[in-house]
C-alpha cells in the first residue's frame, strides 16, 4: 500500500493532470468560439441521465475531498432539445466553480423547474461569494476573480465559454451572490425550438 506521503503526491499529480486537461479543453473551446466553429447539434436528450448524473459521478472524488454535500432539487428527467456534449461542458464549469470556490464542508444545491415554456436551472453553493462589481465581470474572457492557489491554475475562460454555450442554445445565464454567504448561477433554456445552426 502507498504511504501517506506517496498518496498525497499521487493526489497532487492527479490534480495537476486534471487541471492541465481542463485548461487545454478551455483553450480549444475558446478557439472554436473565436473561429465561429462552436456549432450546436441538437437532439432530444435528458439532462439528468446524460449530463448531471455522469458529472456527479466524475466529480465524486473532488466532492468527497472538499467534504461538500450535494442537494438535488431536480425532477426525475429533464427532457429538452440540445447539444449534450456542449451542455455538459457548460454544466461542468458551473459545478467546478462551486467546488473550487465554495465553502469546504458546505452545501451545493442543484435545482431545476419548468415555467414559462422554459427550463430554469440553478447551481448554488455556500461560500464567501462575490461583490456586485466582481459579478459584473464574471462572464468576460480571461477574468480570474479569486486570488488563491486554485485560481492560479484557472484560465479565466470557464464562465465565458459557459455563457457562449447557453447563448448558442437561445438561453441566458446570470450570477447572483450574497457576499460572505452564498453564490448562485441561474440559467434558462428553451425546452423546444433550438434549430440547427444556419436554420431560421
Amino acid at each position: 500500500p502507498l504511504s501517506d506521503t506517496q498518496a498525497a503526491l499521487a493526489r497532487n499529480i492527479a490534480k495537476s493532470i486534471d487541471g492541465a486537461v481542463r485548461m487545454t479543453r478551455n483553450y480549444l473551446d475558446l478557439a472554436r468560439i473565436e473561429k465561429g466553429e462552436l456549432k450546436v447539434i441538437p437532439k432530444e436528450m435528458d439532462m439528468i441521465q446524460e449530463i448531471i448524473d455522469p458529472l456527479l459521478d466524475e466529480l465524486k472524488p473532488m466532492i468527497v475531498q472538499q467534504g461538500m454535500t450535494i442537494e438535488q432539487q431536480l425532477p426525475e428527467a429533464i427532457v429538452l432539445k440540445g447539444d449534450a456534449a456542449l451542455l455538459k461542458i457548460a454544466y461542468r464549469n458551473l459545478l467546478d466553480n462551486a467546488l473550487k470556490y465554495g465553502k469546504k464542508g458546505g452545501r451545493i444545491r442543484l435545482a431545476c423547474e419548468e415555467r414559462d415554456g422554459g427550463l430554469h436551472f440553478e447551481v448554488w453553493n455556500e461560500g464567501k461569494g462575490l461583490t456586485p462589481e466582481q459579478i459584473s465581470k464574471l462572464f468576460e474572457k480571461f477574468v480570474r476573480i479569486e486570488r488563491h492557489a486554485e485560481a492560479t491554475r484557472s484560465t479565466g475562460l470557464g464562465l465565458f465559454i459557459t455563457r457562449e454555450i447557453i447563448t448558442k442554445h437561445h438561453g441566458e445565464i446570470r450570477a447572483e451572490s450574497e457576499p460572505g454567504q452564498w453564490m448562485r448561477f441561474r440559467f434558462a433554456l428553451p425546452r423546444e425550438g433550438i434549430k440547427k445552426d444556419g436554420e431560421g
